[in-house]
């Protein structure tokens, strides 16, 4: 395996260390960071708003 560079450090005080990598490297990489994490969106909004609905104001 090979070793991959290491996103600047501004790139991931900003949380866009993942968009760095995918810029860098987007045919090995695309579909783990645009396709994988949508699946879980709709239960993870669904409890969300559940905990949100609980939670008094």
């Amino acid at each position: 395996s090979g070793e991959q560079a290491q996103p600047p450090a501004s790139w991931s005080r900003h949380g866009a260390a993942w968009l760095y990598r995918l810029l860098h490297d987007p045919g090995r990489l695309w579909r783990r960071y645009l396709l994988t994490p949508w699946f879980l969106l709709a239960p993870l909004l669904r409890l969300r708003l559940a905990v949100s609905k609980e939670t008094p104001r």
